[in-house]
């Protein structure tokens, strides 16, 4: 009687087990800081939109609409007519158009006039961090010229509000003059400036979340900055506000010295990123009042 071998198969060598998972692990590892650079990414981009109420008294409820199809809406009081003055107050990221009702409201009462306006987010759309709300500027500023009262237009940006007042300004040349207040100086140095270097694991999620805007935002975050828009607004007059607390991190210092010699730096002490009226009521309005009433001129 003979006998033959059976065999159910090639047997995996250990060897080749070693090289699938040589070739699987770093793929599960890159899937999952990809996703988690992706939840932030997208956190950022769609804030949610607070809620506030249809009508004001003393605005007017308006709506703007963006190159991009959306259709904002925006509270606008026309100035006096002996001021002429409109600013365009842009709210921090994912603002509506209350966020900055509390600027508008003193504006209001220096005699100027004020336009706020929603974020993209309010309609279901991308906030962009001061990208796309910086293309919106240049239709604010046609809304407000095509006022009756309206003979000269300033920006007042907070934050991305900040980082759009500088960027949408260096293609509104008809904008007067630019308040920015905490923006970052680049999306690029916002997102990795916190230490981390090759191969730590901060680094690894920094370099996906750069990645990720890019191909969200189809632009790389390097080229999102106000440090080198700042030069090329001529020599219009910038007023920069930064709280101590954030000064360092937004190279506060390194962006006055890209505006100019017609830029003004204010450094706000016992401020972090935001609060500087809060932390200094009376400095903050001394400084916007002189500011405007320095850059504005009575108008025939």
């Amino acid at each position: 009687m003979s006998t033959s071998n059976r065999t159910t198969g090639p047997t995996k060598s250990p060897r080749r087990w070693l090289m699938r998972l040589l070739l699987i692990v770093p793929l599960v590892w890159l899937l999952v800081l990809g996703s988690l650079a992706d939840t932030y990414v997208r956190a950022l981009l769609y804030q949610p939109c607070p809620t506030g109420p249809e009508q004001l008294p003393d605005y007017r409820s308006i709506t703007i609409k963006t190159g991009d199809g959306y259709t904002l809406r925006g509270w606008w009081h026309p100035p006096e007519e002996q001021n002429g003055v409109a600013v365009l107050l842009l709210g921090g990221n994912g603002a509506s158009r209350d966020a900055m009702l509390p600027e508008a409201n003193w504006l209001i009462s220096q005699g100027y006039g004020a336009l706020t306006i929603d974020y993209r987010s309010c309609v279901g759309g991308p906030a962009t961090l001061g990208l796309r709300e910086a293309s919106d500027l240049p239709r604010l500023e046609a809304f407000a010229r095509a006022q009756p009262e309206v003979k000269q237009v300033i920006v007042l940006g907070f934050s991305a509000g900040g980082v759009a007042a500088i960027l949408g300004a260096e293609h509104s040349p008809n904008v007067q003059a630019i308040i920015a207040q905490g923006q970052y100086s680049s999306l690029a140095h916002e997102i990795t400036n916190d230490g981390s270097h090759f191969p730590s694991l901060q680094w690894q999620m920094n370099t996906l979340v750069l990645l990720d805007f890019w191909l969200r935002l189809g632009v790389s975050p390097a080229q999102i900055s106000p440090l080198a828009s700042l030069p090329r607004l001529g020599e219009r007059p910038v007023l920069l506000i930064f709280g101590e607390g954030e000064a360092e991190n937004n190279q506060a210092w390194l962006q006055a010295q890209a505006a100019g010699d017609n830029a003004e730096l204010w450094i706000v002490p016992g401020a972090a990123h935001g609060g500087y009226w809060q932390a200094q009521p009376e400095e903050y309005e001394a400084r916007l009042r002189a500011f405007l009433q320095r850059v504005t001129s009575p108008q025939p």
